[in-house]
């Protein structure tokens, strides 16, 4: 399945959208929905409303101006996905650097095993935008979702950044081998050992030719 359930076993990325269905959430007010709104477009790397680069290490940031007293925990809640759409821009700048020819055909074939796992991320993030906007769910529901969909997402952060550092060649699908190994979320280390598959293939090609 895709990610109106658990997203594509190739591209997963945590608990999907429908997960946000059904629960019997009540109704949001005004300021919950456009802040849902905000949230949305932060998990799709995008600034909007609220959500603004924070000045200094242009993190995704959820601004706390006019905002009542009794609206802070919504803010909390929002502040709890926006790191979602950070990671989400921390791989898709890893796809672009790792498409560089000095890079090699190992890491070229990862990145391109990851836009398609990113790609996943868009539509789990779009059938959220369903959910939101249907009044199916508030952002309790979304923080929650999001906070399982972070689990994976983190690792492959963190694959990405182990692999930068790597060496072109059997050292970029040693990092991402080792990522896999090390993975304790299902979803991360399906991900992962599809990454460090797709990079190896091309290791041994290189070998044999």
């Amino acid at each position: 399945r895709r990610a109106g359930g658990r997203p594509d076993r190739s591209g997963a990325v945590g608990a999907g959208a429908s997960r946000a269905v059904g629960v019997g959430a009540s109704a949001a007010d005004d300021f919950e929905r456009d802040l849902a709104e905000d949230v949305l477009s932060a998990l799709g790397g995008r600034e909007g409303g609220r959500v603004r680069r924070a000045v200094g290490d242009g993190r995704l940031a959820v601004d706390d101006g006019n905002v009542k007293p009794e609206q802070l925990p919504l803010l909390e809640l929002a502040r709890r996905c926006v790191p979602l759409g950070d990671a989400f821009l921390k791989c898709r700048a890893f796809c672009r650097g790792a498409a560089r020819y000095e890079r090699g055909r190992c890491a070229h074939a990862a990145a391109a095993k990851l836009r398609e796992v990113l790609r996943e991320y868009l539509v789990f993030v779009a059938q959220l935008e369903t959910v939101v906007r249907s009044g199916k769910g508030g952002l309790a529901r979304l923080a929650a979702t999001c906070r399982d969909a972070s689990v994976a997402l983190d690792a492959l952060v963190a694959a990405c950044a182990a692999v930068d550092a790597a060496p072109a060649g059997g050292a970029v699908v040693d990092a991402l081998a080792d990522a896999a190994r090390d993975a304790h979320d299902a979803d991360a280390k399906r991900v992962l050992t599809s990454l460090a598959e797709a990079a190896a293939e091309h290791y041994i090609q290189s070998l044999r030719s």
